[in-house]
């Protein structure tokens, strides 16, 4: 084992020289000719980002809501509450500003459509993640609870699954209620709605796997880790058991291709959430089997461990992503095999932002060992809120824009389409009214004359015609 010395200066030593390596890698990726690549690049930079402030802010809060409101030395049970009450807090927090800026909340919604979807999604994967990463705590916690109990433990997963399955079709239910208590919904309420059900994919996604993993895990060591995912002392862990944890990533990803291409579209959001939950299991196994890597074979610990680990994920995530992308691209495979591919780099920003957050817990800890102005949750938790006033903000100006570039085309063209589509209505109306006001004025003036009735009618049919064909084709010329 290396010495406390000899331990600093080699994370120095990889910092500054991983550092500038990641950077210029990040310019190359983040610049590429390849389109998909450079897509894919923002994508999970920006996936990475939201993983890494979410958990780590939650992780930090969670660790201080257990200390001030369980108790430094609190039972296991009463940690079970109070982290149940603070995943569910997080949750009604969550539905509370996602409502606030759709304007449902106080009847004032933003005129600038694009600045609320990109304001929606900001908060909507922010919390998201801190819910997940406050959920993951509280059915780990479960589970260590029932540990001598094999069957309880094995099943926790499904366990897992249904009860957040249950709560946020209770939610669901609830936002779908009060929207049609006007007998309309507007498209405020349904981005509402929308971002509130992809935050609750997020969150199944998140803590479902992670319950699977810690699963996994204990069958290899015979040790439960920590609910945090962090490995407790005096695991035993051999090189089969990280041969045998990173291999079960090719188990999820097999999983996850026949999830894709056997369950039916019809099944909606559960099988989105199931593709959720596999892809992050792949990110999980990765992400704890490089950690035991690093922990048992270099033999390194504390921020030169998790420095590694977090540097050693980024490039190896970077490089599947450049991978999938190259095997996509090849003349032999077809469509479909090419999105499945495509469809993998989802797992990557999961794994970065994970390995990213572990390298920045194992600095925080460091450095509240030296600095004693707090008891130590709370040291955390300013640590994590610094991070995340510097890192949001540019996260959201800089980066969530090009993210959300083609679905912000997207909403924009709907938009457009449904305003014009509105209008060629109201004008069809009142030039209806006007054609029949006319022939009833015919009809009255010349009872007797039929030819003249239905010459009139002729005439007027195919005005209508020609200004709806007029109307359509000046809304085709301003289409994006």
């Amino acid at each position: 084992m290396a010495t406390p010395p000899m331990d600093v200066d080699f994370a120095l030593s990889i910092m500054l020289i991983g550092s500038v390596a990641f950077v210029l890698t990040l310019f190359y990726l983040l610049n590429s000719q390849d389109v998909d690549i450079k897509r894919f690049s923002w994508g999970v930079l920006s996936g990475s980002i939201c993983t890494f402030m979410g958990v780590r802010l939650g992780t930090a809060y969670n660790a201080c809501w257990s200390f001030y409101v369980a108790g430094p030395d609190a039972s296991l049970e009463s940690q079970i509450m109070a982290f149940g009450v603070l995943a569910i807090g997080w949750y009604l927090l969550l539905q509370f500003i996602l409502a606030y800026w759709c304007g449902l909340l106080t009847g004032k919604h933003d005129p600038d459509f694009k600045a609320l979807v990109l304001n929606l999604k900001c908060w909507a994967v922010m919390l998201g993640v801190v819910t997940g990463s406050s959920s993951m705590s509280f059915f780990s916690l479960i589970q260590e609870y029932e540990k001598s109990n094999l069957v309880i433990l094995y099943s926790m997963p499904l366990f897992t699954f249904l009860v957040l399955t249950l709560i946020y079709h209770l939610g669901d239910s609830a936002r779908h209620h009060v929207a049609s208590l006007d007998g309309h919904i507007d498209d405020f309420e349904e981005a509402f709605d929308r971002f509130s059900d992809e935050t609750e994919d997020v969150v199944i996604g998140l803590a479902v796997s992670h319950v699977i993993t810690q699963t996994l895990r204990f069958s290899l060591t015979g040790t439960l880790p920590a609910p945090t995912g962090a490995s407790r002392p005096g695991t035993e862990v051999e090189y089969r058991d990280i041969v045998s944890l990173a291999s079960s990533s090719i188990v999820y990803v097999i999983l996850f291709l026949a999830c894709e291409q056997c369950i039916p579209k019809s099944w909606g959001r559960l099988k989105k959430r199931f593709k959720m939950i596999l892809a992050n299991c792949v990110a999980f196994a990765l992400f704890y089997s490089f950690t035991w890597f690093a922990l048992t074979v270099l033999e390194l610990q504390g921020p030169a461990q998790g420095l590694v680990v977090a540097l050693g994920v980024t490039w190896g995530g970077f490089a599947v992503m450049v991978f999938l992308d190259k095997l996509a691209d090849l003349d032999c495979t077809g469509p479909v095999f090419d999105q499945n591919l495509r469809n993998l780099v989802m797992p990557i920003s999961t794994l970065i932002g994970f390995g990213w957050k572990g390298a920045f817990a194992d600095a925080g800890a460091s450095l509240v060992q030296k600095v004693h102005w707090f008891p130590a949750p709370l040291e955390q938790a300013i640590l994590a809120v610094f991070l995340l006033s510097v890192i949001l903000p540019a996260w959201r100006l800089y980066i969530l824009p090009k993210v959300m570039y083609d679905y912000m085309k997207q909403v924009k063209k709907k938009k457009l389409l449904d305003a014009e589509g509105r209008y060629l209505e109201v004008v069809l109306d009142e030039e209806l009214d006007k054609c029949l006001d006319k022939l009833e004025s015919i009809v009255t003036s010349y009872p007797s004359e039929r030819h003249t009735h239905h010459k009139a009618i002729v005439l007027e049919l195919e005005r209508l015609r020609k200004i709806s064909e007029n109307i359509v084709q000046d809304a085709a010329k301003m289409q994006p």
